[in-house]
């Protein structure tokens, strides 16, 4: 994954955070959670790569 796809995912996960903060459902809210923690890894794993090369 390079920086852009790493931006784009960081730009997801904070679109995420502003869903979770509206959710109204606690499964959703669930749902949302999980996913941005997805997101969150795959920015985590595309800067570490970065830093370790």
């Amino acid at each position: 994954m390079d920086k852009m796809e790493a931006y784009r995912e960081y730009s997801l996960l904070c679109g995420n955070i502003n869903k979770m903060l509206l959710a109204d459902d606690a499964d959703e809210l669930l749902k949302l959670y999980h996913l941005a923690k997805e997101q969150l890894d795959k920015v985590y794993g595309s800067y570490y790569a970065c830093l370790n090369n």
